[in-house]
């Protein structure tokens, strides 16, 4: 398990703040998996925001999900 929030990289004089998002998060997934090759299901997750949401796999199996919070919690 994993969770991640607040700014991905900080403001500075070239580059505004960045808040840490899906996409930065299956950047990071990816690196830590190196060489093995992760696919992403678009799935729906009854924790996770509708839309925003997928399934990790190795191969075929299924090893997880990421996602941004579901609004209601």
């Amino acid at each position: 398990a994993a969770l991640a929030y607040g700014p991905a990289a900080d403001e500075q004089w070239a580059q505004p703040a960045r808040i840490v998002d899906f996409f930065a998060v299956k950047g990071d997934l990816q690196a830590l998996f190196g060489a093995r090759a992760l696919r992403f299901e678009r799935v729906q997750h009854p924790a996770l925001h509708p839309g925003r949401c997928a399934q990790v796999l190795v191969g075929d199996q299924p090893v997880g999900w990421i996602g941004d919070l579901h609004p209601a919690l």
